[in-house]
């Protein structure tokens, strides 16, 4: 791990940012994803990428996602595309992974039971 970044600024709001390599891991430190969870986290996810192109969202805290959440995931995917960053999720539980599947995010960004695995799979592209 070559950084480690904590950002808790607003309430209820916990990312932790790891540097490997070229990739860049976003551990949302969060059981539930819905209303209550501010849409300012996408936008501090965005301003941790700084200057890389891989990133890994992690989920694995993540344990209940709602109709709100899944937006804000979905808008973050997207915003993803039109910028050029390669994106990919890991860590999902059972009740998330249910959730994403609902809207198929599954054909729209690739999803890893690892974070290791994500981290593997940028490197196998180079």
């Amino acid at each position: 791990m070559d950084k480690a970044m904590n950002t808790n600024e607003d309430a209820g709001e916990n990312l932790i940012c790891e540097s490997h390599g070229d990739v860049l891991v976003v551990s949302l430190q969060q059981e539930d994803v819905d209303i209550d969870c501010p849409e300012s986290t996408v936008g501090r996810i965005f301003l941790a990428f700084g200057e890389t192109t891989k990133i890994v969202l992690d989920l694995t805290e993540v344990q209940f996602i709602g109709s709100y959440g899944v937006g804000m995931l979905l808008r973050m995917i997207q915003q993803a595309g039109t910028s050029g960053l390669a994106f990919k999720f890991c860590g999902l539980s059972e009740p998330v992974s249910q959730a994403l599947e609902l809207v198929h995010v599954s054909r729209l960004i690739d999803i890893y039971d690892t974070r290791e695995q994500a981290i593997y799979s940028f490197q196998r592209l180079g």
